[in-house]
């Protein structure tokens, strides 16, 4: 059975062509806004794309400025508060270090002491000419500054509250604690990092090679004159004072001469406190101003035999007190005007 054919009214009508062509003119219409706002999509996600890169780099560019500032406070605050322009000179050349020069490419490195507290510093770096790298229609740089406060912190106070320092009993035991000091002539490896001249592994009258860490100011103590002692009579002494070359070797204070000769020379400096307590450098000594003691006490070579120093007490200084506070002690046993420096050690 064949199927029927198709009528002339089945075939299509010439009145559909009109719409066929409609909707291909309005395909061609959409396409052309689609690329339209590709093109405007495409300039703002390239300008967010930059200004991300710009910010970047800004932030980047902020962190280096930062720690360079911090590492600058803390080089300077162990100057402050009487040494300003070494402060200065140690931020900038810390600062230096971390790639920000004063003075190059416009970059300034300041310190200034914080108002109210001279125990803390600020340092401030300004890089004002940080390159922008997409944001160039805008501005070809722009300017970053940051600062750190840093604080110098006073001692902790370690020691006992009794009013002795060492290894001298007041009751029924000894404290085992002891400050020892070398003479300049003794080998740096015998424990004294400071006090030696020598870089040596034996103690010596010479030196073949010097000590980089030596000092001749010594070791520096701190007599704490508390508040409200101001009009009370406050008294200095150094117990076995000398240096005394004994057999056998002494338990209680520790004098000991590796050579077997005289030990070195000794002197105790007695310091008045002042307004500058982070600074020691500017106290008034107390010497020839004591009632009893001289205030600075040299001591000199001594050999084995009598002293009046050996197991006793030497007076330094008694005086009336003025000034509440921190008085330096100096201990030395080198750079003594007028004495022989030997080796050997005290404690």
């Amino acid at each position: 059975m064949r199927p029927p054919r198709p009528s002339h009214n089945s075939r299509p009508s010439h009145n559909s062509r009109p719409a066929a062509r409609t909707r291909r003119r309005s395909w061609k219409r959409d396409a052309g806004f689609v690329l339209i706002v590709q093109v405007l999509m495409l300039g703002v996600l390239m300008t967010m794309t930059a200004l991300a890169v710009d910010v970047g780099s800004f932030y980047s560019r902020a962190a280096e400025v930062q720690k360079a500032s911090d590492a600058a406070a803390l080089a300077a605050v162990v100057w402050m508060p009487d040494d300003v322009p070494t402060a200065t000179s140690a931020a900038r050349d810390a600062a230096g270090r971390n790639g920000f020069v004063n003075g190059t490419n416009g970059i300034t490195v300041t310190v200034a002491a914080v108002t109210g507290n001279p125990q803390q510093v600020r340092v401030t770096i300004t890089d004002p000419n940080v390159p922008t790298l997409f944001g160039r229609m805008i501005t070809n740089k722009i300017s970053i500054t940051r600062d750190s406060v840093a604080e110098y912190v006073l001692a902790v106070p370690l020691g006992s509250p009794d009013s002795t320092f060492g290894n001298q009993a007041l009751g029924a035991s000894a404290p085992n604690f002891w400050a020892a000091i070398n003479g300049p002539y003794t080998a740096r490896v015998n424990g004294d990092p400071y006090a030696t001249r020598c870089d040596a592994t034996s103690s010596s009258t010479s030196c073949s090679s010097s000590n980089p860490e030596y000092r001749n100011t010594g070791y520096l103590y701190a007599v704490e004159v508390p508040a409200g002692s101001a009009g009370r009579t406050l008294t200095v002494e150094i117990f076995d004072a000398g240096f005394l070359s004994r057999t056998p070797y002494p338990t209680d204070t520790g004098d000991y001469n590796f050579a077997g000769s005289p030990g070195p020379p000794m002197q105790y400096e007695l310091f008045e406190a002042d307004a500058t307590p982070l600074d020691n450098a500017d106290n008034p000594t107390l010497n020839g101003r004591c009632s009893t003691g001289p205030g600075r006490l040299t001591l000199t070579a001594l050999s084995a035999g009598p002293s009046s120093t050996i197991n006793g007490w030497t007076t330094l200084c008694t005086f009336n007190v003025v000034r509440t506070g921190v008085y330096p002690l100096r201990v030395k046993s080198g750079s003594i005007a007028g004495q022989t420096e030997r080796g050997d050690a005290l404690s």
